[in-house]
């Protein structure tokens, strides 16, 4: 993944308790900015924006558990 690329939860990811609770829908949109990515552990350092109270969130998190967003133009 390259910087700047839209990602959104995949099947695995959904599937994770512990990582909905970070990405959860109703609280946060479904898409993220990938800000950094972690070659060696396959970790994505990602941007969130809280839909609640406008804030963005960061976090670490695996990378199989994101896919590329699906970009409508």
């Amino acid at each position: 993944m390259k910087v700047g690329t839209l990602v959104e939860m995949s099947a695995y990811g959904e599937k994770l308790q512990w990582l909905q609770h970070s990405f959860n829908p109703t609280r946060h949109s479904r898409v993220a900015v990938v800000l950094e990515h972690h070659e060696a552990s396959d970790y994505l350092y990602l941007a969130i924006h809280r839909l609640d109270d406008g804030r963005v969130v960061k976090r670490t998190l695996p990378r199989r558990a994101f896919r590329k967003a699906k970009v409508s133009k």
